[in-house]
This record gives structure tokens, sequence and C-alpha cells, in this order.
């Protein structure tokens, strides 16, 4: 596996770990879909962005 595939899966298993401590706790279910689905797509996109830089300059 390449470092960029572990790194998203780690991150993924992140977002999935965060959003099950949401939905237990209730907070996810007072946020309306819309808006969820806009932070699950900027954390994705942020992952994609930081997984994909050069890692020494």
């Amino acid at each position: 596996m390449h470092l960029l595939q572990i790194y998203l899966i780690g991150y993924f298993l992140l977002l999935a770990g965060a959003a099950w401590a949401l939905w237990r706790s209730g907070i996810l279910g007072e946020i309306p879909l819309a808006w969820a689905a806009i932070g699950v797509a900027i954390a994705v996109g942020l992952a994609i962005v930081l997984a994909s830089r050069p890692a020494h300059l």
C-alpha cells in the first residue's frame, strides 16, 4: 500500500469515528442533512489535499 492510501484510510476512519460519536450524543440528529454533507465534502477534500502535497519542499 502506498502512503497516500494508508493516510486516506486513517482519515476516513477518523471521520467515521467522529460521525459515530456525534450520532451517539444526539448532536448529529440536530444538524440538517445538507450541512452535514457539506462538512463531509470539505473534510474529504482537505484530506486529499493534505495527502497529495509533497512530503518535503
